[in-house]
């Protein structure tokens, strides 16, 4: 996914900078108008099998970059598991109620990382943590 969204923003003359894993700690403290985080490993499987290991993989990473860099904006790329039942159209409309309580451990780890995100404001706004 994110080899996808790194070229197409090329492909339209962006400058672009490719984080993963082993390198995002070298990038902290930096400026950008605009992150799209696609991290995350993306099996259920796994996630049911060692739900620690996914979460460490799933919201770790995602929270961590919320503190190690300034930003504009900030997109995290998600998944419809979030909702509970991914094979239903109907069920994955973004105006569907989430019950945390019913996700299996894949999709509740990405929808926590989504609620960090949705918590927390740009470096030049409030944030959206409480005092």
């Amino acid at each position: 996914m994110g080899s996808h969204i790194v070229a197409a923003a090329t492909r339209r003359g962006w400058r672009v900078v490719a984080a993963g894993r082993d390198d995002a700690a070298s990038w902290t403290g930096t400026s950008w108008d605009l992150i799209i985080n696609a991290n995350g490993q993306a099996s259920r499987f796994r996630a049911d099998q060692d739900p620690w290991c996914d979460f460490e993989a799933s919201v770790v990473p995602v929270y961590r970059s919320l503190f190690d860099y300034k930003y504009g904006e900030y997109i995290l790329v998600s998944t419809v598991d979030v909702y509970g039942q991914p094979d239903s159209g109907e069920a994955t409309r973004e105006d569907t109620p989430v019950d945390l309580l019913a996700l299996r451990p894949y999709g509740f780890h990405r929808r926590l990382a989504e609620i960090a995100v949705m918590r927390r404001r740009p470096a030049g706004g409030s944030s959206g943590w409480p005092r």
